[in-house]
């Protein structure tokens, strides 16, 4: 094994371990704030978190990903770009939020709502300047400093949240563990690369450097919004057409299947695959029609193995999580329903993202950008069409198709630089997830944990020795390298 695939395997470890607390530390931190928290106040702070998301593809704008590509290419110029996009940061992060404030106020939004998107919403900022760093660490190839970063946020969040309940500080500052993970991500990571890598964290305002990082970087930047706004566009829906109660409700259904998606990005995708997918475009359409079949059996084989053991105990999850007043004022069935077409749009979300790194290795952002564009309309035109008659559900349904529907057109759109048969790759998993539901049928009134741990065992016994994570064995010579 050669030392540098032992480094990339090393490398993508600590990406995983430091995404896995960090995102297990937020969702940690919503578990402890939502049985404090009235059913209002918690939908309005869900509903602040989802604007705080779609704000920061507005700041991040791209830079993050193009800064990655030219902090590895070009380590002599770092500290130029790096002032470049920190100013140009600055910009975009004042500038969006207070879109985001103005925009709120024009909505007729309550002080309780507005405190919180403003205060979430200046933590998206700072967490939009811990990218960069991230796109330090990451083209350096030394992401334990990343993972270090994101396990301490994960760390605040919970022990802020548990500060805020036990001080029964109330629900004005239930906000503050976000703000709080914030600022201590934001000065450890500006501490690392001033420390570590010798980097100013200053920003300078160079007008003619900024508009070419931002052109630069705009095709990227409307692919990621489509992408995001595909998933998140929906809670204002739901907001305005059911109340901000169900958006609670929505959140905790999503918020299970979205702390998920870390198994495939961004720790994958950055990490093992989407270096191996940039040669193989570069080298040859037989190389691209290898590697992604070989990744699709891999992101399929992810995907069954997070959401069929949740599947299996769906019924029983929410209120173990969130506690007993998971429904928000809705119906146990309706809740319920939504959850399972939530699980049932795991698949369809990972061969998404897969799909959407195999456009940006082939330099296909422009098309990609469209295709989001594609999913977002269909995503708005389904809950329009279906949340007024099927109840929250809908959403479910709209996410479902809307992914789908993307998968299909990315799939496509690949598909006409040449053949591309990667259906025919799936048997594996798809053999391997016959004795996963087999379990989950035959364990009916089982402990809760065992069904999902029953069915996670078998389809691992089945998938595992037929070659499941062969692709990221780290003696593989084709997941080593750089772009």
């Amino acid at each position: 094994m050669s030392g540098r695939s032992h480094s990339l395997s090393a490398n993508s470890l600590a990406m995983a371990f430091g995404q896995l607390l960090g995102k297990g530390g937020f969702l940690a931190g919503l578990l402890v704030l939502s049985r404090y928290l009235d059913d209002t106040a918690f939908g309005a702070l869900m509903f602040a978190v989802v604007l705080g998301q779609m704000l920061m593809l507005l700041v991040d704008a791209g830079v993050s990903i193009i800064a990655n590509r030219q902090f590895s290419v070009d380590p002599e110029h770092r500290q130029q770009l790096m002032s470049t996009a920190l100013g140009l940061r600055t910009v975009l992060g004042a500038g969006g939020l207070l879109l985001l404030v103005g925009a709120s106020v024009l909505a007729g939004y309550g002080p309780l709502q507005l405190r919180y998107i403003a205060f979430i919403g200046l933590a998206t900022v700072l967490d939009s300047f811990c990218e960069l760093f991230y796109s330090i660490f990451r083209s350096s190839e030394k992401m334990i400093y990343e993972a270090l970063v994101r396990a301490a946020g994960g760390l605040v969040s919970v022990a802020l949240a548990v500060a805020v309940v036990g001080a029964d500080m109330g629900r004005q500052w239930a906000m503050m563990p976000y703000i709080s993970r914030s600022v201590a991500m934001f000065a450890l990571g500006a501490l690392v690369v001033r420390g570590g890598f010798a980097t100013r964290v200053t920003p300078v305002f160079n007008t003619s450097h900024m508009r070419t990082l931002l052109r630069e970087s705009v095709p990227m930047a409307i692919m990621g919004f489509m992408m995001v706004a595909v998933q998140k566009l929906d809670n204002v829906i739901i907001r305005s057409l059911i109340g901000v109660e169900a958006v609670g409700a929505y959140q905790e259904c999503f918020r299970v299947a979205e702390t998920m998606v870390v198994l495939i990005t961004p720790t994958l995708l950055p990490g093992a695959l989407f270096p191996a997918l940039c040669r193989a475009f570069k080298k040859s359409w037989s190389e691209v029609r290898s590697r992604m079949a070989e990744i699709a059996q891999l992101v399929t084989g992810l995907a069954l193995l997070v959401a069929v053991p949740l599947w299996s105990v769906s019924d029983r999850l929410l209120p173990f999580l969130w506690g007993e007043s998971y429904r928000r004022g809705l119906e146990f069935g309706e809740v319920l329903l939504t959850f399972r077409l939530v699980l049932l749009a795991i698949p369809f979300v990972f061969w998404m993202n897969f799909l959407v790194a195999s456009m940006v290795a082939g330099e296909k952002q422009r098309q990609a950008a469209w295709i989001g564009f594609a999913g977002v309309l269909a995503s708005v035109g389904l809950n329009l069409l279906l949340v007024p008659r099927m109840g929250l559900p809908g959403a479910g349904t709209a996410l479902v198709a809307s992914n789908l529907l993307m998968c299909v057109l990315f799939y496509l759109e690949l598909r006409r630089e040449g053949p591309l048969p990667l259906l025919g790759q799936l048997w594996k998993p798809l053999v391997a997830a016959v004795p996963a539901v087999s379990a989950a049928v035959l364990l009916p009134d089982s402990p809760v944990y065992l069904r999902p741990l029953a069915s996670a065992g078998l389809f691992a016994a089945v998938w595992l020795p037929a070659g499941g994570l062969r692709y990221l064995r780290s003696g593989d010579s084709r997941v080593t390298g750089a772009c």
